[in-house]
């Protein structure tokens, strides 16, 4: 008893000293803040009481709230965000130091309720009525992004996007090449809502709703065209851009190292949908250059188009861009090949890959056999052919796209024909005595440039071929010659060129071309 007396004794006697030193420590404290700096002063204060404001907060300014430069309030290599205001905000209640509006009481630090069901009271619920909801809110961690006392960022933020979203979401990669500019201005909550939504990441509208908020005219042009690529008229802008930078199907909606934010450059991109193209290009031996560059954008509009396949021009139109030359001397023509003329390059070229020369659909004569599908079938009945028909090599006579010469021949009648029968043309030449169609280069008078039944390709049997010139009345006097009337006349002469005046064969002998009697 005694003992605990003497304690009593003793605890009641260190009370006043304890009080003593207390107010001599808090006056000392008054007394060097009467000496110190702005910042010093501040320290102190906010040591000793709660709700003291920074250091350079306008508080008893009646002026509008001043903003500045938040420097300092981003995530390590994110973009500067939104001014930092001056004069904070300040929660009501804890302004009006109605502490138990929260609190369990003035005096105690717990909550009057559960989560979010405080704050509840005041800011309705339909914040998180939303089918997808963001986890700090649906936790009921207000307080993970808002200050519930006062804050020098609008709404109460702890800090401002994207330092803020920065906490819990990986920064975007400073190095990218392409930046969404709501992304880089930090202005996340121009495309999600932070509380709830009733759609996916929590963004603002559904899909291309939300894109075409600022690409309004995309759905304009969509709207007009006649051809639509699937996933803009679905709305799926996602499957091609990425959405912290572009539509996120095929855009990266942040950023991206490829142009207009695309998840993957350019054909590697279109690739995922369309990768029959790329299995077949790796197996081709000819590719279309600009595939084989993946820049599939320089013939297609990858979101709508008034032609077919998404062409950004019509047929040869598009071709025209790179293939100049082509309409040039298409324009100049007297010929021209119908399917040139009418634009249908497609229908002879593979505008990706193929096997054949010229991206040809198939090689040589099959291909314009698909159109002139008589001459395939001449060719197989007939005796005798022509060898670079039979070769298929259409092409070494014939100009497919346009020509100034009758059945797009690449050279006038015997020029062409002159080109591989050399010999011919030189042995004319020198020749005193011609053959008129000879030497007219008339060759398709007599023979057929493709197929015949007669030797040396003749349209006809040689007897009826110079008949049709050399009427019956002129040859009275070689039918009266012995023997003749069964024989053919090339036995005799030479149908091209000769030394004597009736084109006599050396050796014919000059009594053979003499008439009995005569």
């Amino acid at each position: 008893m005694r003992l605990t007396q003497s304690h009593n004794s003793s605890t009641s006697a260190s009370r006043p000293l304890a009080l003593r030193c207390g107010l001599f420590g808090l006056l000392a404290g008054l007394f060097v803040l009467a000496g110190c700096s702005g910042p010093a002063k501040q320290k102190w204060l906010a040591f000793f009481f709660d709700g003291v404001p920074v250091s350079g907060a306008a508080t008893n300014n009646a002026q509008a709230r001043l903003v500045a430069g938040s420097q300092g309030t981003n995530a390590p290599g994110q973009p500067a965000a939104p001014p930092r205001l001056l004069k904070p905000y300040i929660h009501p209640p804890y302004a009006k130091r109605q502490c138990a509006d929260c609190h369990q009481s003035k005096s105690s630090q717990r909550m009057a309720g559960k989560g979010a069901t405080v704050c509840f009271n005041c800011h309705k619920d339909t914040l998180i009525a939303g089918k997808v909801k963001h986890q700090p809110v649906e936790n009921g961690e207000c307080v993970a992004c808002h200050n519930p006392h006062q804050a020098f960022n609008t709404n109460l933020l702890s800090q401002l996007p994207p330092a803020l979203c920065g906490k819990c979401h990986d920064p975007f990669p400073k190095t990218a090449k392409s930046r969404h500019q709501p992304v880089e201005n930090g202005e996340c909550v121009s495309c999600h809502n932070p509380h709830s939504s009733d759609n996916k990441k929590l963004l603002v509208k559904p899909g291309a709703k939300l894109c075409y908020e600022c690409h309004e005219e995309i759905p304009q042009q969509l709207a007009k065209a006649k051809v639509k690529h699937q996933p803009v008229e679905n709305g799926e802008c996602v499957s091609c851009h990425n959405p912290h930078q572009e539509c996120v199907s095929c855009h990266n909606p942040h950023q991206s190292d490829n142009k207009k934010l695309l998840l993957k450059p350019g054909g590697k991109l279109c690739a995922e949908c369309h990768e029959e193209i790329p299995q077949q290009l790796a197996k081709a031996k000819v590719k279309h250059q600009p595939v084989e560059n993946g820049e599939c954008v320089s013939c297609h509009n990858p979101h709508q188009s008034d032609n077919k396949k998404l062409l950004l021009k019509p047929g040869a139109k598009l071709c025209a861009e790179c293939h100049e030359e082509i309409s040039q001397q298409l324009a100049k023509a007297k010929v021209k090949h119908q399917p040139v003329e009418n634009g249908e390059c497609a229908s002879c070229h593979n505008p990706h890959q193929s096997d054949n020369k010229k991206l040809l659909l198939k090689p040589g004569g099959k291909l314009c056999a698909e159109c002139h599908e008589e001459i395939p079938q001449q060719l197989a009945k007939a005796k005798f052919k022509h060898q670079p028909v039979e070769n298929g090599e259409c092409v070494s006579c014939h100009n497919p796209h346009q020509s100034d010469n009758k059945k797009l021949l690449a050279k006038p009648g015997g020029k062409l024909c002159y080109e591989c029968h050399d010999d011919l043309q030189q042995a004319i030449a020198k020749a005193p005595f011609k053959h008129d169609p000879a030497a007219n280069g008339e060759c398709a008078s007599c023979h057929n440039a493709h197929q015949s039944n007669e030797k040396s390709l003749l349209l006809k049997p040689p007897r009826q071929l110079c008949f049709d010139c050399h009427e019956e009345k002129d040859m009275a006097a070689v039918k009266a010659h012995a023997g003749t009337a069964a024989r053919a006349c090339v036995e005799c002469h030479d149908p091209h060129w000769g030394k004597d005046k009736f084109l006599l064969k050396p050796a014919a002998g000059k009594g053979a071309a003499r008439t009995p009697g005569k």
